[in-house]
C-alpha cells in the first residue's frame, strides 16, 4: 500500500485515507452551519449563568448546547449525507479492495452488459440506512424544536 507524507501513513486505498478526506471536506461546512445555529442562543441566557456562577464549560454543555440541539441534529443529517452520497474522493482515492457504496454500484456490470436488476437493489440497501437515520435524527430535531417552547 503506497505511504504518502512524511508520517508514513498509508492513505490511498484505506479507511483512515477517507476518513480524513472527509473531514477535512466536511469539517469546514459544520463549523459554518453550526456557528449560525449558535448565534441564535440568547446572550442573556449565559449571562445569566455566568450571574449564577456556573463555569463556562457547564453552561455549554447544560445551557447553549441543549438550546442548539435541533441545529446540531440538521447539521450532522447534512454532513452525513454528503459523506454517504460522496462519489469524487471515494473514486480517485480508492481501488477494487476498498471501495464505497456509490463506487461499488457504479462498478456493477456483467459480460452481458448492465443487469439493471441487480443495480437497483444495491442502490435501495444504499438508500436504506440513510432513510432510518434521517427518520430518527428528524423525530429527535422536531422533539428538541418543540421542548423550548413548552414550558
Amino acid at each position: 500500500m503506497p505511504e504518502i507524507g512524511r508520517l508514513g501513513l498509508p492513505l490511498l486505498d484505506s479507511f483512515t485515507g477517507m476518513v480524513l478526506v472527509y473531514t477535512a471536506f466536511g469539517l469546514p461546512f459544520a463549523v459554518w452551519l453550526m456557528r449560525d445555529f449558535l448565534s441564535t442562543v440568547p446572550l442573556e441566557v449565559e449571562e445569566a449563568a455566568l450571574v449564577d456562577d456556573i463555569g463556562r464549560m457547564r453552561i455549554f454543555f447544560q445551557i447553549v448546547l441543549p438550546m442548539a440541539r435541533p441545529g446540531l441534529i440538521a447539521t450532522s443529517m447534512i454532513v452525513l449525507a454528503f459523506v454517504w452520497n460522496e462519489f469524487l474522493f471515494a473514486l480517485l482515492l480508492t481501488t477494487g479492495k476498498w471501495q464505497t457504496l456509490p463506487i461499488l454500484i457504479a462498478g456493477q456490470n456483467s459480460s452481458r452488459g448492465d443487469e439493471w436488476w441487480a443495480i437497483s437493489v444495491a442502490a435501495l440497501i444504499a438508500i436504506l440506512p440513510m432513510v432510518v437515520v434521517a427518520t430518527i435524527l428528524g423525530r429527535m430535531m422536531r422533539s428538541g424544536l418543540l421542548s423550548g417552547s413548552i414550558k
